[in-house]
Formats: structure tokens, sequence, C-alpha cells
């Protein structure tokens, strides 16, 4: 079961979307990323995917591959606004996806 956690502000969090399954772009938004919490000395700063993973681009797979290497380090923007909806610590787990079998 992965940990309860919540974002308050200020924080700096990235967000990311409207990936389409083009693999590389992707990787250039994680490079840009580590580069500017380096930048910036704030490499706690965390980052959401909000969506759009496949469709138009070449590397669906790969893609999806790189998102599930995040593991429990990683939310999805949907499980990150519903805990800002409810500005309480929340599962990332639990009950999220079970109506999508």
């Amino acid at each position: 079961m992965r940990q309860a956690f919540f974002i308050s502000a200020p924080m700096r969090t990235y967000a990311i979307g409207d990936i389409h399954g083009y693999l590389h772009k992707l990787q250039e938004v994680h490079a840009w990323i580590a580069e500017d919490r380096a930048q910036t000395s704030d490499m706690d700063a965390p980052f959401v995917h909000v969506g759009d993973y496949t469709a138009l681009g070449p590397d669906v797979r790969g893609v999806l591959a790189s998102l599930a290497s995040y593991g429990v380090d990683a939310a999805t923007g949907a499980e990150v606004l519903h805990a800002a909806a409810r500005a309480r610590p929340f599962s990332v787990t639990q009950g999220f996806g079970t109506a999508w079998g």
C-alpha cells in the first residue's frame, strides 16, 4: 500500500500532460524538470502526469513503461486533484480506478 500524502501551497509542483505517445518529448520534459529542480535546489518538488498518455504518438508502449517506472513515488493528476479538493491527506491507491476493472 502506498503512503498517504498531500501537497500544500506554496510548493513548486510540475504538471505534465498531453503526452500522446511521444516518449522522446516526455523524456525531454523529465530532463528539464531534473535540471530545474537542481537549479532551484528544490529536489523534493513533486511532479504529476495529468493524462492523455496515449493516442497519436509512435511509442505508446514506451510512454506507459516510462510512467510505470516511477512506481510508488508518482501520483496521477486525478489523484492530486482529488486530494486538493479534499485538502487533507489521502491514499493514492484506495479505490482509485476500481471502476475500470
